[in-house]
């Protein structure tokens, strides 16, 4: 019932009762770390979805208390370049912009598009939000021209995949 109790987490965040999900989240993590462990993937993943929600609730740095210690461990357990390092960093960029950190999410952000762009996967739609939410970021730190040219890649990225009459 553990993993339906996390679908209906999902399923409440994505209509937005942030509480009701926030509850089960809570729940969820509390089960997977006297179960699992504080140190096993499945309680990491349930931390990173209860952070998630926080951020959206407003409880911006309660997320990041949660998410900077993720991001260390998946490091320290996969490397710096792994997947799972990398979308703990995007993670933690987000909730570090909604801080108003900007300098500390951008190397986090160039971390998570260069492994992208690595990969093969840089025309993918994550990949180009990504590229724009870096832009993003450097205009807000005053950097107007790197700003301006990541905002160009995305935009050509976009038009590339899907078309120039998008509504993207």
């Amino acid at each position: 019932t553990l993993m339906l109790t996390a679908e209906q987490a999902n399923l409440y965040a994505r209509v937005g009762r942030l509480g009701e999900a926030q509850g089960l989240q809570e729940e969820i993590v509390r089960v997977r770390r006297e179960s699992l462990g504080p140190d096993h993937a499945a309680t990491w993943a349930a931390l990173a979805d209860l952070a998630a929600t926080l951020r959206a609730l407003g409880r911006v740095e309660r997320a990041i208390e949660i998410q900077e210690p993720l991001r260390r461990n998946w490091v320290a357990k996969r490397g710096e370049s792994s997947l799972e390092a990398l979308v703990a960093g995007e993670d933690l960029a987000t909730s570090y912009l909604a801080a108003g950190r900007f300098g500390e999410a951008v190397p986090l952000q160039e971390s998570y598009v260069r492994a992208m762009w690595a990969s093969g996967s840089a025309r993918m739609p994550r990949a180009l939000d990504a590229v724009m939410r870096t832009a993003r970021s450097y205009a807000a730190l005053g950097d107007g021209r790197r700003a301006v040219e990541l905002g160009r890649v995305a935009y050509e990225g976009y038009k590339q995949q899907f078309g120039r009459d998008s509504l993207l």
